[in-house]
């Protein structure tokens, strides 16, 4: 099975063929959309690529994007939410002494950070390998997450689809690549 820096490695040999396809298609659909070789552009197609040839492999739980991923978005990601919905509806319009709201957002801090380590735990556990995360339907979703990402940021349209699509491929070429590889072991 590959490593990370296998999928990495692969994925950007990718890169340059997709990239260039991507060209080809915009030209010939005669698309107004000559901003394209723009370096910011590039190098967050590049990132947001990069991020898609190792994160199907969010689903073992030993692998680097898995701990990234845990402890960087979710574990965070949980608590945030779970302290903003906690103080809003604790303490709400209501009117407490100064210590009294101390101790409330302490205790709603607290429970936010155990909420949220409970996520992290309850994702490591849910995630199966090779399961929903290796399939194209997730490599789709992925782009549609970037491009929705994008829009919220208010990208282009053009270059909220470009890195739509960079994001799918690389996630796509993990996927190729695993079930490749076999093919390729000595022996077989």
């Amino acid at each position: 099975m590959p490593n990370h820096q296998t999928h990495f490695t692969i994925g950007l040999l990718f890169y340059p063929a997709i990239f260039l396809v991507w060209n080809l298609i915009f030209n010939f659909i005669g698309s107004d959309y000559v901003n394209f070789f723009n370096m910011k552009d590039i190098a967050i197609s590049i990132f947001i690529y990069g991020i898609g040839t190792i994160l199907p492999d969010v689903d073992i739980q030993s692998s680097l994007i898995h701990r990234v991923v845990r402890n960087l978005f979710i574990i965070p990601g949980v608590v945030c939410l779970v302290y903003y919905l906690l103080k809003k509806y604790l303490l709400g319009n209501f009117v407490f002494h100064e210590s009294i709201v101390l101790i409330i957002e302490t205790i709603a801090m607290y429970m936010a950070v155990l909420i949220g380590f409970m996520s992290g735990w309850l994702f490591s556990k849910s995630v199966k390998h090779r399961g929903f995360l290796h399939s194209p339907l997730a490599a789709l979703l992925y782009g549609g997450v970037v491009f929705g990402s994008l829009a919220l940021f208010q990208f282009e349209v053009e270059d909220a689809i470009f890195l739509a699509i960079m994001a799918a491929s690389s996630y796509f070429i993990h996927i190729v690549t695993d079930f490749v590889s076999p093919l390729f072991r000595r022996g077989k």
